[in-house]
């Protein structure tokens, strides 16, 4: 007696839950022309919860001849107690006449045990594109020439070429002139030493120039006319000496004691305001050009006149 209680609850039961579940398929539309798609799409309806198992499954070519194009993912929706899953595919034929989409199964299971859905097969209708056979063929027009427009694209690159010459032209002048002044501030250099640092301290003074430069700045030119001064008027190769090694050098070469202290005076101010940030007090940017000129002065080499005695 409990074997046909049991028997009949677990029949009950696979027929409710089949009776909850529905699997559909479309396809829309259903007639196309040769090369055209359609689209197909398939949906199944379970219970909420309802495990499934298998999904409706298409090849890329099916035996009728229906090519699957794309296919899209499937697609899961929740509401009044059931789960929906449809999955969409676009398909074509490449031939005239009927072409039959199999039928379609998926498998679910409702917790006792598995319960199989099915659809039936369908049909595609595939036409040919309308050919009027009566109408006379026409022949193969003969080649057209075109008369090709006048293009302007050389002038483009002749303007470029241009402009590029022009860009040219003033970076080697400017660099020539450049050179040029240089050149000629060194040959004044060379020539008299002493006068050209004079007149360059001389008028660093009148234009008082800290006014208008960072403390850094004023002071990096101040040391670099000094340094030109000794190079030239006393061959001492100053051009990358540090303070301390400058200082060495000119002490090197006989410099007096207080010719020594003006420069030593200069080279702590410059460090200063060139690695501490150093603000120099009010003053002190033109006490700095004056003990140059003081320097300068006291240093600047003693010339021998060598008279020349006639013989008799």
């Amino acid at each position: 007696m409990k074997r046909c209680f049991f028997l009949f609850a677990f029949l009950l039961s696979a027929i409710i839950t089949y009776s909850q579940s529905n699997l559909k398929m479309s396809v829309n539309p259903d007639s196309i022309k040769v090369g055209e798609w359609a689209n197909l799409k398939w949906e199944l309806s379970v219970p909420a919860g309802a495990k499934v198992i298998q999904t409706p499954n298409f090849p890329d070519s099916m035996p009728s001849g229906v090519e699957v194009i794309e296919r899209k993912e499937v697609l899961k929706t929740t509401g009044n107690g059931k789960d929906i899953y449809n999955q969409q595919l676009i398909v074509s034929a490449y031939d005239s006449g009927f072409f039959t989409i199999p039928s379609i199964e998926a498998k679910i299971f409702d917790g006792t045990d598995s319960v199989n859905l099915f659809y039936d097969s369908l049909f595609l209708y595939c036409t040919t594109v309308p050919v009027d056979t009566s109408a006379v063929a026409k022949d193969v027009k003969d080649i057209i020439d075109v008369k090709e427009e006048a293009s302007y694209k050389w002038l483009w690159y002749v303007l470029g070429a241009v402009l590029l010459a022009a860009i040219g032209l003033g970076v080697y002048f400017y660099i020539r002139k450049k050179r040029k002044k240089v050149s000629e501030e060194e040959d004044l250099v060379r020539i008299n030493p002493t006068e050209y640092t004079l007149e360059r301290l001389q008028k660093m003074l009148e234009s008082r120039k800290w006014y208008s430069v960072l403390p850094k700045d004023f002071y990096t030119e101040l040391v670099e006319i000094l340094r030109k001064y000794l190079i030239h008027a006393h061959e001492i190769k100053a051009e990358e000496m540090l303070s301390s090694e400058l200082l060495d050098a000119i002490s090197r070469n006989n410099f007096s004691e207080n010719s020594i202290s003006l420069l030593k005076g200069i080279l702590s101010i410059s460090d200063m305001a060139k690695f501490a940030k150093y603000k120099p007090e009010i003053g002190q940017h033109e006490k700095s050009v004056v003990d140059a000129i003081s320097f300068v002065k006291e240093t600047q080499p003693v010339e021998k006149n060598i008279e020349k005695h006639e013989m008799d």
